[in-house]
Formats: structure tokens, C-alpha cells, sequence
């Protein structure tokens, strides 16, 4: 991370994207790691008599993951918010973020259902399902196709309704008196997901009942916490990092407590480990339902606050530390880069290594669990960098083609009699 300047509200503000940040991307994607081998590799028993602490690694993984896509997402959007920057236009924004997803995933979909014949897309309903992303809006298709692949479906109606939100967003700055009201409703924009997204999950565990629905139905009301709506709360915190940094960036102060925590990264992390201890705590059981709901509502609370400040010290430090020169170390920052190869393939790899030492005379102890996972994280990060290398960046290249053209496209600038 590129820091400038001694701590304070002077200071100059990171930029927008670091290594740290794509360090912090490693550490997400080793937990969803750690969590699908934990249950497919083994480990002579000893993740399994701590699983309360590792089966809550992936949903933590997972987290990072979307507090990080809501804070770089969502920065182009606050410079229009508060008034100085043009509006960045949705259908490139669309374009690109396609671009980034899409490819990777079909090719992984394909290679998984034609050649090793681990995807069963028996018709023509299931290949639209699967390869559209929309199985989270079908019952009975969550955890089909490629089974990681329902947070995609998650991330790209992030990407769908982020710059309908964010146009809202500014319609409602224009109205505000003074750039101070208009971060506040940059500010305000991260608070309301956060307030949807936990309704949302308060009704699903103390109020939605009825039997299943059947399957294939589009829309089912059994399936609402996969929906987006669900997990609002999980991009929120990325969201409020975002305005906050743009906010910086303008020459405003960060307030003193925001100051200490990015600039001393292990106080950040220890009030991080708090809420890991709560999740950890309250014993909830793997399946939420079975657990009792003010578990639920913990664990609602606690793991998106958990993702926030482990990646706040990543974009608020206004000095050098040494946590982001770690994770933005070449290796770290590397494994982030390619990380989304990792999420596609290390489950499949995984299986691939279970179905290969069968009837070898691997014991399941700690050695050979070791050994396994040895080959699953070579495996992974191989396959992941030929994903990286061959299908996404260059498609991340060509994406850029419809940023060239960066002109606002409404809202049009603010009114005079408003700026202050």
C-alpha cells in the first residue's frame, strides 16, 4: 500500500487498490480453502473437533470477499455522490463487471460438466440456470452446477443493482445543502444495506414459515436468504470504507478513532477477533435452523462487523505498517490476484484428490491430510493462475475498452444554490 505522510487528518489517503487489499483476498480465499478441505481432505480428526471454529471460515471467507467488492465498487459511485465526479456509466459498468465474472466461470462450468463429468446439467432449464448465474432464484439449484457458484449469483445482482442504487443515492444528494450532508448520504447508503440485510435475515429466522417449495420454481420465498436482499449487509461495510476514503482523499480529516485503527492495523484486528469470538461463542449449530434465532441474529451481526475491520487497516492507513507491507507482499498479493481461479477450482481439485487416493492405502491421519492438501493448494494455485493468465486478464483487458469514454451520464452536475 502506497502510504504518505505522517498519521493524521492531513495526510495523504491510500490509493484505491493495493496490495494489501489484494493481500486481504489471499487470506479470504484460505479460509473457503481451509473450510471445503476441513470436510473433504480431513485432518485426523482434529479440524473436526474444531469445528466450531473452522466452519465458520468459509461464510467468514466469503465475507471478506464482498466487503472488499463493496468498497472498490462503490468509490467511483461516492465521487458523484458528493458532487465532483462524473457518474460512471451503468452499461460499461455492466460490461465490465460481466467480463470479470463470466468468462472464468463458463470455461471452469464447461471443462467441469464435459470433461471430468463433475456438473450434471441434464436440459435446456438447467443450462440456462446454471450458466446465467440465476440458481439462487430457482428452488432446488443452490447447490447445483458448480456448487461455489451461488456467491457469484450474489456478487453479479451486487453488480446489477449497485449503480441503480447509487443513482438513487445522488438524486437524493443533489437535494442536500453542502458537500457535509452529501457524504452523509454516501455514508447513509452503506448504513440502509446494512439495515436491509439484517431485516431481511430477522425475518427469515424468527418469521417466514411454510413448507418448501417446489422444485424448479422460480422465486421461491424459501430461498430468500440466498437472494441478495440476504446478504446486503455483507457489502455494507466496504460501502462505508469506500465514502469514507473518498471523503479523505478531498482533503477532509478522518476522525480520530478511524485515524488509530487504520494506522495501528492490530487494534483494528483485535476488535475483529471479538466479533469472532462472539460468532464462536454462541455454538450455532451448521445448520442456522437448528440453532435458536438470537444465534442466528449474532452471528447476522458479528461476521460482516468481523470482515469490516479485518479489512479496514488495508484502506485507511495514513502511515507505513508493517501488517500491509505482509499482505501486500509479491507472494500474498499474487495469490490474491488469482484469486478467483482458487474460489472456481479448489473444490473441484479437491474431490479429484479424494477420488484418487481411494483404495491406495491412504490412512486419514494427519500426515497424509497434510500430504492432500500439499497437492490441493499446488493444484489450485496452477490451475488458478492458467484461469488468471489465459481467460480473465485478458478479458480484463478488453473490458477496458468501455471505460475509455469516462463523460457523466446524468445526473448532471449539482446546482449552484446548493454547494455551500
Amino acid at each position: 500500500m502506497t502510504d504518505a505522510g505522517a498519521a493524521g487528518g492531513g495526510a495523504r489517503p491510500p490509493a484505491a487498490r493495493s496490495g494489501g487489499v489484494d493481500g486481504m483476498r489471499a487470506i479470504a480465499a484460505g479460509l473457503v480453502f481451509v473450510y471445503h478441505g476441513a470436510s473433504l481432505l480431513g485432518a485426523g480428526g482434529f479440524l473436526a473437533r474444531h469445528w466450531d471454529v473452522v466452519g465458520l471460515f468459509g461464510p467468514l471467507g466469503v465475507c471478506i470477499f464482498f466487503v472488499i467488492s463493496g468498497y472498490l465498487l462503490f468509490r467511483p459511485f461516492v465521487g458523484a455522490i458528493l458532487g465532483d465526479g462524473p457518474f460512471p456509466a451503468p452499461g460499461a459498468f455492466w460490461a465490465r463487471r460481466a467480463l470479470r465474472i463470466f468468462p472464468a466461470y463458463w470455461t471452469a462450468l464447461t471443462v467441469l460438466w464435459l470433461v471430468f463429468d463433475r456438473v450434471k446439467i441434464p436440459d435446456a432449464g438447467s443450462f440456462f440456470t446454471y450458466f446465467g448465474l440465476v440458481q439462487n432464484y430457482r428452488a432446488g439449484y443452490v447447490d447445483g452446477g458448480l456448487d461455489v457458484a451461488w456467491t457469484l449469483v450474489i456478487e453479479m445482482s451486487f453488480y446489477l443493482v449497485l449503480p441503480l442504487f447509487a443513482l438513487a443515492s445522488v438524486w437524493l444528494a443533489r437535494r442536500m445543502r453542502g458537500v457535509g450532508a452529501r457524504y452523509a448520504v454516501a455514508l447513509g447508503a452503506g448504513v440502509v444495506w446494512f439495515g436491509v440485510g439484517v431485516a431481511v435475515r430477522v425475518w427469515d429466522l424468527w418469521f417466514r414459515k411454510g413448507p418448501a417449495d417446489p422444485q424448479g420454481s422460480w422465486f421461491a420465498v424459501s430461498q430468500t436468504t440466498r437472494w441478495l436482499p440476504g446478504y446486503l449487509h455483507w457489502f455494507a461495510g466496504g460501502m462505508v470504507l469506500a465514502a469514507v476514503v473518498e471523503w479523505h482523499r478531498r482533503g477532509h480529516p478522518l476522525p480520530a478513532p478511524l485515524r488509530v485503527l487504520g494506522d495501528r492495523p492490530w487494534i483494528s484486528w483485535l476488535i475483529a477477533a471479538g466479533f469472532l469470538a462472539a460468532d464462536i461463542a454462541i455454538d450455532l449449530p451448521i445448520n442456522v435452523y437448528e440453532g435458536k434465532p438470537w444465534q442466528g441474529f449474532v452471528l447476522t451481526i458479528c461476521t460482516p462487523l468481523f470482515a469490516t475491520f479485518l479489512v479496514l487497516p488495508m484502506v485507511l492507513g495514513t502511515r507505513p505498517s508493517a501488517a500491509r507491507q505482509v499482505l501486500g507482499s509479491r507472494p500474498l498479493a499474487w495469490v490474491g490476484l488469482v484469486s478467483y481461479g482458487v474460489y472456481l477450482w479448489h473444490r473441484p481439485i479437491m474431490i479429484e484428490i479424494i477420488d484418487h487416493s481411494r483404495g491406495g492405502g491412504l490412512r486419514t491421519g494427519l500426515l497424509w491430510a497434510g500430504l492432500r492438501y500439499s497437492v490441493a493448494i499446488g493444484a489450485s494455485l496452477a490451475v488458478a493462475a492458467a484461469s488468471y493468465y489465459v481467460v480473465e486478464r485478458p478479458c480484463i483487458t478488453w473490458s477496458h475498452r468501455f471505460g475509455r469514454r469516462r463523460a457523466a451520464v446524468a445526473p448532471a452536475p449539482a446546482p449552484v444554490e446548493s454547494v455551500p
